[in-house]
């Protein structure tokens, strides 16, 4: 079982429109309604990949209740932390057919407080246990603290836990070189984290073992067109590429890259392989509606086509 944990739950509500000006009046071709943020689309892609998720995360008050009822309606097994008060958050998805870009509106969601964090953390405890990996996905509710962060992730990994990061700022900077912890990033996030940009595959897989040599951890960095990279330790990296594709809606392709690379691990491939498994579902997420949402038909059919390469 994979542990996908979001500490910000949301109901992401994707609108479809053939084309989009401001100040206009639209009609949507078609609304996708989801249970959302990061780790539940990295569960529903494990789920589409015949994985084995688990959710957890904080919801609140009649947003969170949709939360968990869209999940279970996308047989997405899940343990929340249901808060008393409050208002778990929304966000809207715009995608604009004609120009085959999208526009996304994030609420800020709950705030919580020092109990409330510590039941999230107990909880997400709980289910570690029965976990073979780990990961926190997106970014944590307003009153949370990146110490109390960086804490619940060190006690995982010192418990044996494989624990997976994927976020972003001061939670990026809180989890990153921790110990045991691995780190899903993209370059520009990368190059803000160890302090210089750099220009080519080469230098960012050499800007990734700076983290690795401080975590000691698997770093796996998206690049956009220009593929991804894995680090597991100083001598042993890999760049990867998709064949090109037709992007539809790109929305919830790095959790879909992020479900690829654990579903792949938890069956036992090796980095390379488990690189490009992650690289073709990303792929296939941007050529569908998005929210991980995706064939499993166009996984394979990239995966074919996707190349590996020692760097």
């Amino acid at each position: 079982m994979i542990l996908c944990v979001t500490p910000n739950a949301a109901i992401d509500r994707t609108l479809i429109v053939s084309s989009i000006a401001l100040g206009e009046v639209h009609r949507t071709n078609d609304v996708i309604a989801a249970a959302g943020g990061k780790g539940i689309n990295v569960a529903r892609a494990i789920k589409v990949l015949g994985g084995d998720p688990m959710c957890a995360g904080i919801i609140a008050g009649n947003t969170g209740h949709m939360i968990a009822a869209l999940a279970e309606q996308d047989g997405l097994p899940s343990h929340w932390t249901q808060l008393a008060s409050g208002e778990s958050r929304m966000c809207i998805i715009l995608v604009d057919q004609a120009k085959g870009q999208s526009t996304v509106v994030n609420e800020a969601g709950v705030e919580i407080n020092t109990d409330d964090w510590a039941q999230f953390v107990t909880d997400v405890e709980a289910e570690s246990k029965d976990a073979s990996l780990i990961a926190f996905c997106g970014s944590l509710p307003a009153g949370s603290s990146s110490d109390a962060f960086a804490v619940a992730l060190k006690n995982l990994a010192n418990a044996g836990r494989r624990v997976w990061v994927d976020t972003s700022g001061r939670w990026l900077q809180a989890a990153a070189g921790l110990p045991g912890v691995s780190i899903k990033i993209n370059d520009e996030e990368l190059a803000q984290v160890v302090g210089h940009a750099a220009a080519d595959v080469q230098q960012i897989a050499d800007s990734a073992v700076e983290m690795w040599q401080q975590s000691q951890a698997p770093v796996v960095v998206t690049m956009g067109g220009k593929g991804a990279i894995f680090v597991q330790d100083a001598d042993h990296r890999w760049w990867t590429q998709s064949p090109p594709i037709e992007v539809f809606n790109a929305v919830g392709s790095g959790d879909s890259f992020l479900a690829g690379l654990l579903t792949a691990l938890e069956n036992g491939a090796n980095s390379p392989e488990a690189l490009r498994q992650a690289v073709a579902a990303g792929s296939a997420n941007a050529m569908s509606k998005g929210g991980a949402h995706f064939s499993v038909d166009d996984f394979k059919t990239i995966l074919a086509g996707t190349t590996i390469q020692t760097i």
